[in-house]
């Protein structure tokens, strides 16, 4: 009798120990990871000045809309902190579409930036179709290389999980291809960037950030517009707009710092 309990007490801990390791390989195989890695051959301060130009680019139609919702200094760490909400178009395959699949997402950023460490994180994850697919991102920008030859290194990891039984890995396969080749088309836009950068330096930027700020500015009556300008023609307006709005949010920002300290 014993034999047997012992030999019972052995197959049952055999058999959980199997469970368990089915469980985590069924859990690990429904999560595909991203990973993306660049040495970008300027500055820390210079690539991360210029990200904050990223959008509008035109090798990211995808993105329509960026709304900063909330930005804050940590007293504590020094660290200033910048919410955005992120609106993107989507264009799911038929089969994710007749199965509910949005071709609107929504993604909040949280971006956090150290002058002390020269160091940059973002952080994001999708609010629209959570219930189908997520993807929980992160995007480091640190300062590397010496004295003689600043670089600024650039480290990117996605987490891609889909809830969706019995075509969750097709989900996750496509997404994956999807979110590669955004991730390309970005780092694209952020080397153009930076070589505008290098061509008009800071004061350059803040000249782009002015007259994008007084385009908006002046068109405060959009229905007025409409009477005279076939909006058909200006397919870019409402990226200009945003962007302004953004630097509009900027300068006032600024602006009320330096009253206070007046």
């Amino acid at each position: 009798q014993n034999l047997l309990s012992s030999e019972h007490r052995s197959l049952s801990q055999s058999h959980s120990y199997i469970t368990n390791h089915i469980l985590l390989y069924s859990i690990s195989k429904m999560v595909k990871w991203f990973l993306n890695r660049h040495t970008f051959e300027l500055p820390w301060e210079s690539v991360t000045n210029a990200w904050w130009q990223k959008y509008p680019n035109p090798h990211s139609l995808q993105v329509t809309e960026v709304d900063t919702i909330d930005r804050r200094m940590d007293t504590k760490t020094g660290e200033l902190i910048t919410r955005r909400l992120i609106s993107a178009s989507l264009n799911p395959p038929s089969w994710m579409a007749a199965i509910g699949f949005p071709n609107y997402c929504y993604v909040l950023e949280e971006t956090r930036v150290n002058p002390h460490k020269k160091n940059m994180i973002l952080k994001s994850v999708n609010v629209t179709g959570g219930e189908f697919l997520q993807i929980q991102e992160t995007c480091e920008y640190s300062a590397c290389g010496d004295e003689h030859n600043q670089q600024c290194l650039y480290e990117q990891s996605a987490a891609i999980t889909s809830f969706v039984p019995l075509v969750h890995s097709a989900i996750e396969s496509y997404s994956l291809g999807i979110h590669s080749d955004s991730a390309k088309k970005g780092l694209k836009a952020m080397e153009e960037l930076c070589d505008k950068y290098v061509r008009l330096g800071q004061e350059g930027f803040n000249e782009i950030l002015n007259l994008r700020l007084d385009t908006i500015l002046l068109m405060t009556d959009l229905e007025t517009l409409r009477e005279f300008v076939d909006l058909e023609d200006l397919k870019n307006l409402k990226l200009v707009q945003w962007t302004s709005k953004f630097a509009e949010d900027l300068f006032s920002t600024n602006i009320t710092s330096k009253t206070q300290q007046l």
